[in-house]
C-alpha cells in the first residue's frame, strides 16, 4: 500500500480542491512509491518545494497535516489504532479526522460495506474521503475491484457526502472523470487492458446515520421506479408489456457492442477504452 504516482498528484489535487489533512487518518500504513526526481517534479508542480521524504505520513505532513495516523488489523507496520475494517468501528473514533484516505486497503476487506462505512463514519463533518482503489484489471489482488457506481451511489447527500470527483486513472495512461451513471440514466462502462484505479474525492457535508437505507443501483432503481409509476397509472397490461420489451432493448445493444469491443484487437480495444466522452472526460493530472 502507498502513494505512486497517480496516488501523489490526486492528493495534491485534493489539497488544492479544499481537502484539508491537518488530522489525517489512512487505513493501513502508507509507504511512498516515488523516484526522488519524480518526486521533486510532482511537488513542483504543484507549487511544493521538494523534502527528502520517505514514507507516506512524511509526505502527508509535507501537505499539512499535524498529525498522521494509521488504522490496521495488525500493529506489525505500527499503526496507531488496532482494529479490523470487518467490524463496526468504535463511537470514539467516529467524525474525527480531516481527511481519511484508502489508498488501496478496502478491497482487501472482505466484508466492504461495513468497511467503507467505517471509513465514511470517521470523517468530520466537513472534512473529506479520499480512495485509491482498483477499478480494472487487478484480478487477484484483493477480494474486490471497484466501480464508480458504487461511489456515487454511497457517497450520497442521503448518507452525508456529496462527490468532488471520481477520475479514473490508467497505469502508464491518462485521467478520465467518470460522469454519474444516474445523470446518464445509463450503465457507464469500460473495456481495457491495462490496470486502472477509481479515485474519489468526498465532502462530508452531514452527520447522518451511513446506510440508513441501502444504496441500489441506479440503473435498476429507475427501472423499478417507471414500472411503479406505469402499474399505479392503471396503464392497460398490453401498452405495459410493450413498453417493458422496448425498455430492454437498450441493454441489450449496450451489451454487444461491449461484446464487440472485447474481442477487438488489442490494439483497438485499448483506443476505444475511454471513447466516450459523454461518460469519461480527459482531466489533467
Amino acid at each position: 500500500m502507498g502513494f505512486d504516482s497517480n496516488g501523489a498528484r490526486f492528493l495534491l489535487s485534493a489539497r488544492e480542491r479544499g481537502a484539508s489533512f491537518e488530522r489525517t487518518l489512512t487505513l493501513g500504513h502508507q509507504d511512498l512509491h516515488l523516484a526522488p526526481e519524480e518526486r521533486a517534479r510532482i511537488l513542483a508542480d504543484y507549487g511544493l518545494a521538494d523534502a527528502p521524504l520517505t514514507d507516506g505520513p512524511g509526505f502527508l505532513r509535507h501537505l499539512g497535516a499535524d498529525d498522521v495516523a494509521a488504522l490496521d488489523v495488525s500493529d506489525y507496520e505500527g499503526a496507531r489504532i488496532l482494529h479490523d475494517l470487518n467490524e463496526p468501528v468504535g463511537e470514539e473514533h467516529k467524525a474525527r479526522y480531516s481527511a481519511v484516505i484508502d489508498a488501496g486497503t478496502l478491497e482487501h476487506v472482505f466484508n466492504y460495506a461495513v468497511g467503507l462505512k467505517n471509513a465514511m463514519e470517521m470523517v468530520a463533518v466537513g472534512g473529506h474521503l479520499i480512495t485509491i482503489n482498483p477499478a480494472n484489471n487487478f484480478l487477484g489482488h484483493g477480494f474486490h475491484q471497484a466501480s464508480p457506481e458504487l461511489f456515487f451511489r454511497a457517497l450520497s447527500p442521503a448518507n452525508g457526502y456529496e462527490i468532488g470527483r471520481v477520475v479514473l486513472a490508467e497505469e502508464g495512461g491518462g485521467w478520465y472523470q467518470v460522469t454519474d451513471p444516474a445523470s446518464v440514466r445509463s450503465r457507464v462502462q469500460i473495456v481495457n487492458e491495462r490496470p486502472t484505479f477509481v479515485m474519489v474525492q468526498a465532502r462530508r457535508t452531514a452527520d447522518v446515520p451511513v446506510f440508513a437505507e441501502w444504496p441500489q443501483q441506479s440503473d435498476y432503481a429507475m427501472i423499478w421506479a417507471d414500472h411503479a409509476g406505469e402499474r399505479t397509472a392503471g396503464q392497460s397490461p398490453l401498452v405495459h408489456g410493450l413498453r417493458q420489451r422496448l425498455r430492454h432493448i437498450g441493454p441489450v445493444w449496450r451489451t454487444l457492442r461491449a461484446l464487440k469491443t472485447t474481442v477487438a484487437a488489442p490494439g483497438e480495444r485499448r483506443r476505444r477504452s475511454f471513447q466516450n466522452r459523454t461518460h469519461f472526460r480527459p482531466v489533467d493530472r
